[in-house]
């Protein structure tokens, strides 16, 4: 099991914030005729780069991350989250979906909102991971070595450096993911 991912985490919250209509908390994972639609635990794993089978009529049925196939998308987004049943208490102790008390599954419940969301990543994360900044540096041969930054979607402002993931979309020709939830004028319930 891997370390904790909460950039990943925070990832799939802006994703959902920033399309809606591909989330439904209630379905692990559907390729539809629109495109595809998931819970958190299914954008989890398509955002670290899993790969779904589907049957006939789109529905996940396993999930490939990095060469290893998982029989659920739960395991697999447990896998790609870092994050293991028993590390996770407090959602044990909420999980609404079953009857199963040693079943972990509260931050994948089908009838979580996105606040509650919000909350159970904040509460096994810990808070969003502020980005780093790192400085331009001169280096001794000549020249400036420098880091690409994030803006803001709303605002255009810097945010901090880009992560891997955002420069491997804007090389492969994608959209920037919306950043507004990073942005202290720009994020739910900011004062202007």
């Amino acid at each position: 099991m891997t370390a904790p991912n909460a950039e990943l985490a925070y990832r799939v919250l802006d994703h959902i914030d920033a399309d809606p209509e591909s989330w439904d908390q209630a379905d692990w994972g559907r390729n539809t005729g629109c495109g595809t639609r998931a819970c958190f635990a299914g954008w989890a794993v398509l955002l670290a780069g899993g790969e779904v089978q589907t049957d006939r009529e789109g529905k996940w049925v396993s999930v490939t991350v990095d060469g290893e196939r998982f029989g659920s998308v739960r395991n697999a987004a447990q896998q790609v989250l870092g994050i293991e049943d028993d590390e996770v208490p407090s959602t044990r102790r909420l999980c609404s979906c079953c009857d199963d008390v040693d079943d972990s599954c509260g931050l994948f419940d089908g009838t979580n909102t996105r606040v509650a969301l919000g909350r159970f990543v904040e509460e096994l994360f810990g808070p969003r991971p502020a980005r780093p900044w790192t400085p331009d540096e001169k280096l001794p041969e000549g020249g400036t070595r420098v880091t690409v930054k994030r803006a803001c979607n709303g605002c255009g402002e810097l945010l901090g450096d880009v992560t891997d993931a955002e420069m491997d979309r804007a090389v492969a020709g994608l959209p920037s993911e919306d950043v507004r939830a990073e942005c202290p004028r720009c994020r739910p319930g900011a004062t202007s």
